[in-house]
């Protein structure tokens, strides 16, 4: 936060610990065609997740 902080003081940051709660966010609030960089620290329980919600979001 320290790096958006320093650029944009009143720009908004929320931070969710949870990583399948905080990918949910991204992918919801997401803007059509909007890259989204994900990192996880459980990558094999991230990639099950992942392949279980991917239609909704899957281009057109």
């Amino acid at each position: 936060m320290e790096g958006v902080q320093s650029v944009d003081p009143g720009k908004p940051v929320e931070v969710i610990s949870n990583e399948l709660d905080a990918l949910d966010h991204a992918l919801e609030h997401a803007i059509p065609q909007e890259f989204i960089f994900f990192n996880p620290e459980h990558v094999m329980e991230t990639l099950q997740y992942v392949k279980e919600i991917e239609k909704p979001y899957a281009l057109q």
